[in-house]
């Protein structure tokens, strides 16, 4: 990743070329065999843990490509997101609806249910939706349905939660 020695985040011109950078620095090297996307990487661009994944990592990437695929005309970023959504759903989703918090080759090592995670899933979700990915709908309500009933999450962060993403969806329609 090349930028300046004083980064300007007040600048949209700076903040253009960051983006670009960091999206250059992760493609194509963040794809995965598993569907998946690699984390923990080093300066020089190599994965130092292949194998894991961690739920907040997973659903962050989804996130980077939607929206990078509203701002760019790359329509690998799009498709990069419904990738990485769809391994959110069939991988880091476990039988009881809940998302596992750490996946070592693809067998969920860490299971607890953590709202922080949760809403992390529902973000990525939204910014699917958001980027044109139909599909996300009916994940998206799932998704909420479990951090609402997440019991690690307190009652007013579920209330606050459904009513962002219901007014996020009326913002989609």
């Amino acid at each position: 990743m090349i930028t300046p020695d004083t980064p300007d985040f007040t600048s949209p011109k700076f903040l253009e070329r960051h983006i670009q950078s960091t999206l250059a620095f992760y493609a194509p090297r963040i794809i995965a065999p598993d569907g998946g996307f690699l984390g923990c990487f080093s300066d020089d661009g190599t994965s130092f843990d292949p194998d894991s994944r961690y739920l907040v990592g997973s659903a962050r990437y989804v996130l980077n490509y939607a929206t990078a695929s509203r701002f760019h005309d790359d329509p690998t970023h799009l498709q990069w997101a419904e990738r990485g959504l769809n391994f959110l759903n069939t991988v880091h989703k476990q039988e009881n609806g809940h998302y596992a918090w750490r996946l070592e080759n693809g067998v969920v090592t860490d299971s607890r249910v953590m709202a922080y995670g949760h809403a992390f899933v529902l973000l990525a979700a939204a910014s699917c939706l958001r980027a044109g990915i139909s599909s996300a709908r009916t994940f998206f309500s799932d998704a909420v349905f479990m951090a609402s009933v997440t019991k690690h999450a307190k009652d007013i962060q579920a209330k606050g939660i459904k009513r962002a993403i219901v007014n996020f969806l009326d913002g989609c329609a």
